[in-house]
């Protein structure tokens, strides 16, 4: 009798294996396309499990997005320069009214150049990255030696003999990657954002 209730139980693992695809091994990340769920941004799979009808042609079948379709640094261009700084470096970046993006710049790291006009002076653009950064991070803005914490964008902030610059690194988790170092330069009309 326990010889016969051992056999019918691999008979109905063996079945539930193959009605679930044959895989026993179990992923995140969908493999290739199909009607499996999506995966979200945070790594967890939603949707029902269910499979595309065998008289939907496979044209029509859209593949589960793939976190590697997230936006990187070395995306960036002029069009989509403000979203990627929100998907890559954790805040937003508004834009004064009268200023201009000339130049940008990414791989590892991102490179923005901007040409300051209108009523809104380098400080007190650099004073706002600073607030949305630090509203951001986890531990307040540092040096890059990781000590004395910055209060304000004062404390960043020195001058370089021909113009000023700020620096600060910052923490959007506790992950070791997750963070991130912030350079400004200014002169004239000319302010320079480095994020890396």
């Amino acid at each position: 009798m326990k010889k016969l209730i051992a056999i019918t139980l691999v008979v109905l693992l063996a079945l539930s294996f193959t009605a679930c695809g044959g895989s026993s091994s179990s992923s995140s990340k969908p493999s290739g396309g199909g009607g499996s769920g999506s995966t979200t941004g945070s790594g967890s799979t939603t949707g029902t499990g269910s499979t595309t009808p065998s008289s939907t042609p496979e044209s029509t079948v859209e593949p589960a997005p793939s976190l590697d379709a997230e936006l990187q640094p070395s995306d960036i261009n002029t069009d989509n320069w403000q979203e990627v700084i929100q998907t890559c470096y954790g805040f937003e970046i508004t834009l004064p009214d009268g200023w201009t993006l000339t130049e940008v710049e990414g791989q590892a790291a991102v490179t923005l150049t901007f040409t300051i006009g209108g009523s809104t002076a380098a400080e007190d653009f650099g004073a706002t990255l600073f607030d949305a950064i630090k509203a951001e991070s986890i531990v307040p803005p540092y040096n890059s030696n990781g000590n004395a914490p910055y209060d304000s964008f004062d404390d960043a902030t020195a001058n370089d003999g021909e113009g000023k610059m700020a620096s600060w690194s910052y923490e959007l988790s506790d992950d070791f990657m997750d963070y991130h170092t912030i350079n400004l330069s200014w002169s004239g009309d000319s302010f320079t954002l480095f994020i890396g």
